[in-house]
């Protein structure tokens, strides 16, 4: 069942939080950590860990809690495409982001969570080819590295069910790990892009030529609940993109909800409201 919720969180009390939270350099480089000169330097809070570990032949980072709590659910936060493009015309040679709020999500986040980067973000090796950020980044080779980290995390953590969270590319990748998992309960987005087909169209971009599609999955997707939140000011990835997601389902979700943000844009707006939202149930009745 499909349900639409609009919501508007106050514009001064959001610019007020995210110049709050916004992040500051640390004084170390991120290299420090994973071995990348061009990573971007992203603050860590004390009781979380970095974690990087090589899986179907990848390099996937991840931000572990130090202190492990029993918990039978893990929410995953994934990160997005992240520097995949310099120009329109000239891919990166490292997609690792500059900045990360889902990071700062995962951290401020009272649950038990783990912060997943995308394979080859913040840390290469002679297996990280440029397709594997622009073309190849939805395909069954990265999704195989992310399997790998969940059930890695599963060893770490002794948690037995995900819930998935998804930024932008992550939404895609969220929604493709759980069409290919049994341990999913949920999966929530941000500016997910979940048709990337559509969004290639949409801004005539190259083909996605080794990509997956996550409404090619409909069926094991139905059973999933999901919401999806959308950016009223976000061109990149607009609030109509859900509906180039939900027509392309062939069967369609059980629990479904789109949420559009009046004030978020691709990037900026979510801090407050994703506090507001993050913990309520799905309205899918």
């Amino acid at each position: 069942m499909h349900k639409l919720s609009l919501v508007n969180i106050s514009s001064d009390r959001s610019t007020r939080l995210v110049r709050l939270l916004r992040f500051k350099a640390l004084l170390v480089s991120s290299a420090f950590f994973f071995g990348c000169q061009s990573a971007a330097d992203l603050q860590l809070h004390s009781s979380f860990q970095w974690q990087t570990e090589i899986y179907a032949g990848l390099p996937v980072a991840m931000a572990l809690p130090q202190l492990i709590a029993s918990t039978d659910t893990v929410r995953v936060y994934i990160e997005g495409d992240g520097r995949a493009w310099i120009t329109p015309t000239q891919p990166s040679l490292d997609p690792t982001p500059r900045h990360s709020f889902m990071l700062q999500l995962a951290q401020s986040d009272p649950v038990t969570t783990v912060y997943l980067g995308r394979p080859c973000q913040y840390q290469k090796n002679s297996a990280c080819k440029v397709p594997l950020w622009t073309s190849d980044r939805f395909s069954q080779a990265v999704l195989n590295s992310l399997h790998g980290a969940l059930d890695r995390i599963k060893t770490e953590l002794k948690n037995n069910y995900f819930e998935l969270i998804g930024y932008s590319g992550g939404g895609a990748v969220a929604l493709l790990l759980a069409a290919q998992r049994e341990d999913v309960l949920q999966v929530q987005t941000i500016a997910g892009n979940l048709n990337p087909a559509a969004w290639v169209a949409r801004h005539s971009l190259t083909p996605l030529t080794n990509s997956l599609e996550p409404t090619d999955y409909a069926s094991p997707l139905a059973a999933i609940p999901q919401r999806h939140f959308y950016g009223a000011k976000d061109k990149n990835i607009p609030p109509s993109s859900y509906q180039d997601y939900w027509l392309h389902l062939a069967v369609k979700p059980k629990c479904s909800q789109q949420v559009i943000i009046a004030l978020a844009d691709h990037e900026e707006g979510w801090l407050e409201a994703w506090s507001q939202w993050r913990d309520r149930s799905l309205d899918c009745n």
